[in-house]
């Protein structure tokens, strides 16, 4: 065992901190019984496992566990989701220092997906999640301490994707680091200081002892017991018996429906009803004044449970700045071309873990890993390793994935973007207005509506080719994470940018150039004259359409020609492209994703280009292996739209 330096805080206050906590440790699937769609596995032993504070042993003797929930059946469940159930405990037993159990399948769709995977064994680790109702200090030798859990209690199984190192045995959700920070944000403070043995309030008597154990009463009590185990003095009563503490569950269920029950009634006007429900000091009175202010305050009632969410719901899964940090695009590419590595498995453990979060938040199923909306959306030092502790100045930042996208991009520099959606979303236009009478005497005005549309952004998923070579994955330098954020974020835009021009409808969005209504200039020749350019300005004015600041686009051809190119003729020294990089005194963008002969023009904040939260990350390691590259295909749910097609004009020469 390696040595770990000593918690800061007493024996005694860290064992009543972690009772009643639930911890997590892995194991693997034995034997497989396919006739019976059985298989055995070992669930515990008193192998020590290494926390944050010690080591941890689990105790197997005749009434250290309690059984009865694996006893009777409890579910076996994928990644400790309540909402998978793919089969039931058949059996449990202690047997020697190991417990034991026969899990057979369900004959659903999903427990068949999960029984194949570990038939072919793809799915070999399984995760035990179990409660600690008392523990004791073993030892304390060498600066290495280690408990012994004396009275455990297992709650569910797990068929895990990701399981942690086997020799640190810490669940899937539940690491060293991780642990603590549930400790903190279940309100517990860990306060440093040295650690006084725990025999601290004792020592008049050497053989009292303190410990967390239940009394007769049935509450959980720190007390004093002689060397029977039987108590002497209550210290004290960490909770309550079995009937108060069922009134406690009663109060909390009758709290999480009614804040709910608002939910439903009145949807989330931007506020998110499950940090209420996480909150145990939130009351529903507190979540409706929130409600009532954020409605106040303008915001819409948004969505409805069970509906499709809008952008007022976060898909965002919450991660720190420091996890962000942390987060790695290389530990994720080296994973997904090395699946079957343990060590790149085990580099990329966090970037798992943060795609599971994802998928359940933005309800869809990766095709390789979600690089969460956190990540995304927020500018952050680049992690050389994705382990926290090789963190680079911040000076190698450049903003966030997303700012990366617009610097890649033509239109979406320009036009109005929405980030971070998470379900379809519909926006109000004006389409026609009032109209004003001039009225004789005694006569009746003329009633006029205005037209009220809409229009939709519907989550259409685009998929970005790049390539890369194996060698580049093996680095970890921060310059190249950020050349392959790069080189996605350029796949990406160039492929938004060309379908928010040139999209088709169906499965991709309706461009620009299908719109029904977007103005159009028919061009002589195939590059236009100064005044057909000016002829396309006229065109959105004259549909009172120039309701913000105007833009031309165009490829370099066009730039080349506008260069050569005189105002009028008979005249040098005024070429249509004038000084400052303007067209008819508007700016311009050049991007090669424009059809050679077509000209673009209009107001580009008329244009709304929708970004759904995630990015999808996939590889692809043989159409080119033999070059020794990878193809990295990047999924991205996105679409294009725009309030007033009026503002825009399209000028060509008409095909023949």
């Amino acid at each position: 065992m390696s040595k770990k330096k000593k918690t800061p805080t007493t024996a005694n206050e860290l064992i009543r901190q972690i009772t009643g906590q639930p911890v997590y440790r892995n194991y693997t699937v034995e034997t497989v019984n396919e006739e019976n769609r059985t298989v055995e596995l070992t669930f515990s032993s008193e192998y020590p496992v290494e926390r944050y504070f010690g080591f941890e042993v689990l105790d197997h003797g005749p009434s250290a566990v309690r059984m009865e929930r694996f006893e009777s059946g409890a579910s076996a469940l994928v990644n400790h989701d309540w909402d998978d159930l793919v089969g039931v405990i058949e059996s449990a037993s202690i047997d020697g220092k190991k417990g034991r159990a026969v899990v057979r399948f369900g004959t659903s769709e999903r427990a068949e997906e999960i029984w194949q995977d570990v038939k072919s064994g793809i799915r070999k680790h399984i995760s035990i999640g179990y409660i600690v109702h008392a523990m004791v200090l073993e030892s304390d030798e060498n600066d290495v301490r280690t408990y012994r859990v004396t009275d455990w209690e297992p709650f569910e199984l797990s068929f895990v994707t990701v399981p942690a190192d086997p020799t640190v045995g810490v669940g899937r959700s539940m690491d060293n680091e991780k642990y603590l920070n549930h400790l903190r944000d279940m309100g517990i403070e860990l306060p440093t200081g040295a650690v006084e043995n725990n025999q601290t309030d004792n020592r008049s008597n050497p053989t009292m002892n303190e410990k967390v154990l239940r009394d007769a009463s049935g509450r959980l009590v720190r007390a004093k017991v002689d060397e029977n185990g039987t108590i002497v003095e209550v210290l004290e009563v960490i909770e309550e018996s079995n009937t108060q503490r069922d009134a406690g569950i009663s109060a909390e269920v009758a709290r999480v429906r009614g804040i709910f029950e608002l939910f439903d009634q009145y949807g989330s006007r931007g506020v998110d009803p499950q940090a209420f429900v996480r909150d145990p000091t939130k009351t529903v009175d507190d979540y409706q004044r929130a409600l009532l202010d954020s409605a106040a305050n303008g915001n819409p009632a948004s969505t409805k449970r069970g509906a499709t969410p809008t952008a007022a719901d976060s898909p965002d899964i919450g991660l720190s700045d420091n996890e962000i940090r942390q987060y790695s695009f290389l530990n994720v590419l080296r994973y997904l071309a090395n699946p079957t590595n343990e060590k790149y498995r085990a580099a990329a453990a966090f970037e798992l873990e943060a795609s599971e979060a994802a998928e359940g938040k933005l309800n869809r199923e990766a095709q390789g890993i979600i690089v969460p909306n956190d990540v995304l959306r927020t500018a952050a030092p680049i992690s050389t390793g994705g382990t926290g502790g090789q963190l680079v100045a911040t000076e190698h930042a450049s903003g966030s994935f997303i700012d990366m996208l617009y610097n890649k991009s033509a239109v979406m520099n320009y036009a109005t973007t929405l980030t971070g959606l998470v379900g379809d979303l519909s926006i109000p236009t004006q389409e026609g207005g009032a109209t004003g009478y001039w009225l004789g005497e005694d006569t009746d005005a003329t009633l006029s509506e205005i037209t009220f549309g809409e229009r939709g952004l519907k989550n259409r998923t685009c998929a970005a080719l790049v390539e890369m070579t194996r060698k580049m994955l093996q680095q970890s330098s921060p310059d190249v994470e950020m050349l392959a954020r790069n080189d996605i974020a350029k796949a990406l835009a160039l492929t938004i940018d060309r379908a928010a021009l040139y999209g088709t409808g169906g499965d991709q969005p309706l461009g620009l150039a299908g719109i029904t209504g977007v103005n159009g200039m028919d061009f002589a020749a195939i590059n236009p004259t100064y005044q057909e350019l000016v002829g396309m300005e006229t065109l959105i004015t004259a549909d009172n359409a120039d309701v913000g600041s105007m833009m031309y686009l165009m490829n370099a051809t066009g730039r080349g020609h506008c260069k050569t190119s005189q105002k009028f003729a008979n005249t040098n020294g005024a070429p249509i492209w004038e000084a400052g990089n303007t067209v008819n005194g508007y700016g311009t963008h050049i991007s090669n994703q424009i059809t050679n002969g077509d000209y673009w023009f209009g107001v580009w904040s008329e244009m709304m280009i929708g970004l759904w939260g995630g990015l999808d990350l996939t590889i692809d390691p043989y159409t080119h292996s033999a070059k020794g590259r990878l193809r990295v295909v990047a999924f991205q749910d996105a679409d294009v739209t725009v309030r007033h097609p009026e503002s825009f004009c399209l000028g060509k020469k008409p095909t023949a």
